[in-house]
C-alpha cells in the first residue's frame, strides 16, 4: 500500500495535481501495476513485491513536493482508509472494517440524551459501510452491533432497508 503525503491544498486543486500527476507517474513507470485505486492522498497499489523499491523510486522523483511512503501487507493483511484487505489462497480479497488498538467503539450510548435520530443516524450508517465495504456476511453482523440494544438495532436495520431499496 502507499500512501502519498504532500502539501495541503484545497480539494479541488488537490485533485487535480494527483490526477496529472498520477497521469504522469503511472505512464512513464516501467513497473507493472496490478492495481492502483486513490482516495484523495491515500493510493491503494497491488505489484510485485521484488518492485516495490524501483517503483518507490520512481514515483518519489517525480514531483519534489509529493512523496510517496509504502505500507507493506502484514500477514497478508493491509488497511486502506479505514477497512482491512486480507489478501487468500488463489488470490482472492475479503474486505472488513479497519480499526485502529485504540479504537474504543464508541459512537453515542443508547441512554445519552441525544435525539434518537442522531442514534438511528449513526447505526444507519455503519449498516451501510458495512454493507458496501464488508465481504464477510459475519462481519457484516458485527459492524452494526455497537453497544446498542437489539431492538435498536434491529429497528435501524429495517429503516435502512427501506431507505436503500
Amino acid at each position: 500500500m502507499w500512501r502519498c503525503y504532500g502539501q495541503s491544498s484545497q480539494p479541488g486543486d488537490r485533485e487535480l495535481v494527483h490526477g496529472v500527476f498520477e497521469t504522469s507517474a503511472l505512464a512513464n513507470s516501467q513497473v507493472n501495476l496490478s492495481v492502483w485505486l486513490r482516495y484523495v492522498d491515500d493510493t491503494y497499489v497491488i505489484l510485485q513485491e521484488t518492485e516495490v523499491d524501483t517503483f518507490t523510486e520512481h514515483i518519489n522523483t517525480q514531483n519534489s513536493h509529493i512523496k510517496f511512503a509504502s505500507e507493506p501487507e502484514v500477514d497478508q493483511q493491509v488497511a486502506f482508509l479505514d477497512t482491512k484487505v486480507s489478501r487468500h489462497a488463489g488470490s482472492s480479497l475479503d474486505i472488513c472494517i479497519y480499526r485502529k488498538l485504540i479504537h474504543t467503539d464508541q459512537y453515542l450510548t443508547f441512554d445519552s440524551l441525544h435525539p434518537k435520530a442522531h442514534k438511528l443516524s449513526i447505526v444507519r450508517t455503519l449498516f451501510h459501510r458495512a454493507e458496501i465495504a464488508v465481504t464477510d456476511p459475519e462481519e457484516k453482523v458485527k459492524e452494526v452491533q455497537h453497544n446498542y440494544q437489539v431492538s435498536f438495532i434491529t429497528l435501524c436495520m429495517a429503516i435502512t432497508i427501506g431507505l436503500f431499496i
